[in-house]
């Protein structure tokens, strides 16, 4: 597995004679997101399976509740689930450069600038998916000519 974990679920399957565990990973690389699961005996090596390779967020979302579902219909048990924060400092601070750089070309005014910056120092994800979903969509619009 590459990059930094943001979030692991951990599945196990016990009945008659299996012992299994699953496990599906998404670790983030910049702005993209790879899908892993790990699966095998509990207490033995575990085999490692890349499910998606830089996709979105949405899309390592939908992945991972795709093979979550599909174990899950097969009788596995989500035991634990953890969730580290897909805004890593190093995100964030590519997310102020972007930002700083449209309103360099024209394609953000100042005091929106301004606004970001301060949304991007909010520990609050909900806040950050905003600040991160303002910068994307103001990328996709040609920038305004600078004088």
């Amino acid at each position: 597995m590459n990059g930094t974990e943001i979030k692991r679920t951990h599945l196990e399957y016990v009945g008659g004679t299996s012992y299994k565990e699953y496990n599906v990973i998404i670790t983030q690389i910049g702005n993209k997101y790879n899908v892993f699961a790990t699966y095998g005996r509990i207490g033995s090596n575990l085999v490692e399976v890349q499910k998606e390779n830089l996709v979105n967020y949405p899309n390592a979302l939908n992945a991972e509740d795709k093979l979550l579902r599909a174990k899950q219909k097969k009788g596995y048990d989500v035991i634990e689930q953890s969730v580290e924060s897909r805004f890593t400092r190093s995100y964030i601070e590519g997310l102020t450069q972007r930002a700083a750089t449209l309103t360099a070309e024209g394609g953000l005014e100042r005091n929106h600038y301004k606004n970001l910056k301060a949304m991007l120092l909010s520990p609050d994800d909900e806040t950050l998916t905003m600040a991160e979903k303002i910068i994307i969509e103001n990328e996709k619009m040609p920038a305004k000519n600078v004088a």
